[in-house]
């Protein structure tokens, strides 16, 4: 490791672990589920994606990639998020991402 870089889970999370979360704990998926779940009344998608690089402290592009992967999450025609629900293939089933403009919310079935 470089100087000043720490490994995953040394520090405190600063976002509580969700039980509902389908991540693995300390994966920067599972920090984006916590974080958004930490906000019951969602976030802008940019203030999401800032609050995931300070917390991951990886740089603003790729926390933002991370973030879009998670929104892919949507419901499908029943309004569950199972299996058949469309989302990218690294983003796990169990919740959907609601969406108002900018403006995200968590969904869990």
């Amino acid at each position: 490791m470089g100087q000043g870089s720490k490994p995953k889970g040394s520090q405190r999370d600063p976002y509580p672990p969700d039980p509902r979360n389908p991540f693995r704990h300390g994966s920067d998926y599972a920090m984006a589920f916590d974080i958004l779940a930490s906000h019951p009344d969602g976030l802008h998608a940019e203030t999401w994606a800032r609050l995931l690089a300070t917390a991951t402290g990886k740089d603003i592009r790729l926390a933002t990639y991370d973030c879009r992967i998670l929104m892919t999450a949507r419901r499908n025609e029943e309004g569950l998020s199972n299996n058949d629900s469309p989302r990218h293939r690294s983003c796990r089933p169990g919740f959907w991402i609601g969406r108002e403009n900018n403006h995200v919310r968590l969904m869990v079935d």
